[in-house]
């Protein structure tokens, strides 16, 4: 189950670096995997990946599996598909989710962060066009958000806007 996972994942996924050193915000990089290097004093690097799951609730023990065995500290996935019945838990782990706002199994957002990980969560931002669930570094008050888009809506500009500016000035978001 795992290789199946991985293979998922292979295809299917981002991965971002963020390394640490003093206070000044470096830059991005596209070369495979998008990198980012945010000077920090307390961490030495967050490995951050992307996934649209399609539903999360099937894919629980291979997720617990990737996360070990690629060390990701945040797991940022769309499509989660949960509804007020899921409950999705990882040892090690805080888990926070965006529920479509209709209740129904489709669409959301979650975000997975390694308890290790100084932060707190944002408000969730639900609409139709956008579901986003968000935390901030405590350590570097940087906001990372997964979001997801349902692709039946034409999402203006000016919608991505009023998301974005939820989000403060220092952010990443993915979706």
């Amino acid at each position: 189950a795992l290789g199946k996972l991985n293979r998922a994942f292979d295809t299917n996924y981002e991965q971002f670096y963020i390394k640490y050193a003093s206070h000044d915000a470096g830059t991005v990089k596209k070369s495979g995997y998008a990198t980012s290097s945010i000077r920090l004093q307390a961490m030495n690097q967050i490995k951050i990946c992307y996934w649209n799951a399609n539903g999360l609730s099937q894919h629980k023990i291979e997720v617990e599996s990737f996360l070990k065995s690629q060390s990701i500290d945040i797991l940022l996935v769309s499509e989660t598909h949960f509804t007020l019945k899921n409950c999705f838990r990882i040892k090690g782990y805080s888990v926070y989710d965006t529920k479509h706002p209709s209740g129904k199994a489709c669409g959301g957002a979650a975000i997975i962060i390694n308890n290790q990980i100084s932060h707190f969560p944002m408000l969730e931002y639900k609409t139709e066009h956008i579901q986003a669930s968000s935390i901030c570094l405590s350590a570097t008050n940087i906001t990372i958000s997964s979001l997801y888009c349902p692709p039946r809506h034409k999402i203006t500009d000016d919608q991505f806007i009023t998301f974005y500016k939820t989000l403060g000035n220092q952010f990443i978001a993915a979706g």
